[in-house]
């Protein structure tokens, strides 16, 4: 459809109308793909390679995204690692997966006030192959900002980069969402709780003065109403 595209005026009826047809067909295939990549079937294979050394089934927290990315030093750029990023809706597991299918978790970090921007305005690091120092790979950069740690990956496709940032800081913003509206609703039942108490001291104090004017008949009336 690409080829045919390009033959196509780009003024015309017939190009706006293959070009949607495209485009939504794009758009199709991504879905399908981050399906494929967060299925269970994709936990379950996840899972059994971090040896299950980690709760990846757990209340609240949710496969989102997982994949190869090389980890760069910020003060050697020569100097790279091949990690096996695993993006959770609560953390984010950077691992070694240079044992053959054995995923080794090296840091986990947590989706708590992280944040994730490009390196360089954007612009792509370029790393010398070894014995071929005029054949150089170009890679897509990112850093990763965490309360743990803070890390600086390249991708290979600057739409894997695209990917990542953009699940990366959904993640963060639907955690720090998540988190707020529990605050607020232990902030509500904390107040509740306080609005209960000072009614049980009133009661309290109404019950003692009535007591005090040796009003029986109210006080028992009193009771028998609070314990209905």
């Amino acid at each position: 459809m690409k080829t045919y595209i390009k033959y196509l005026d780009d003024h015309s009826a017939e190009y706006k109308h293959t070009r949607s047809i495209h485009d939504e067909l794009d758009r199709i295939a991504v879905r399908c793909e981050e399906e494929l990549v967060v299925s269970s079937a994709q936990l379950n294979e996840l899972k059994e390679r971090l040896d299950n050394k980690f709760e990846c089934i757990k209340e609240h927290r949710k496969l989102l995204w997982h994949g190869s990315l090389k980890k760069q030093s910020p003060r050697r750029h020569s100097d790279i690692a091949q990690r096996y990023m695993i993006l959770f809706s609560d953390c984010l597991l950077v691992c070694s997966d240079e044992s053959g299918r054995k995923l080794e978790i090296k840091r986990e970090l947590s989706m708590s006030g992280i944040t994730v921007d490009y390196i360089q305005g954007g612009r792509t690091s370029i790393i010398q192959n070894m014995g071929q120092p005029n054949n150089a790979t170009i890679y897509y950069s990112f850093r990763v900002n965490a309360v743990e740690k803070s890390y600086e990956f390249l991708a290979d496709k600057e739409s894997d980069r695209e990917t990542w940032v953009k699940k990366i800081r959904q993640a963060s913003e639907d955690y720090n969402k998540r988190n707020t509206m529990i605050e607020s609703k232990i902030s509500n039942f904390k107040k509740t709780k306080k609005n209960i108490y000072l009614l049980f001291q009133f009661v309290n104090q109404v019950i003692i003065i009535m007591m005090t004017n040796n009003n029986l008949v109210f006080v028992l009336l009193l009771g028998s109403m609070m314990l209905m």
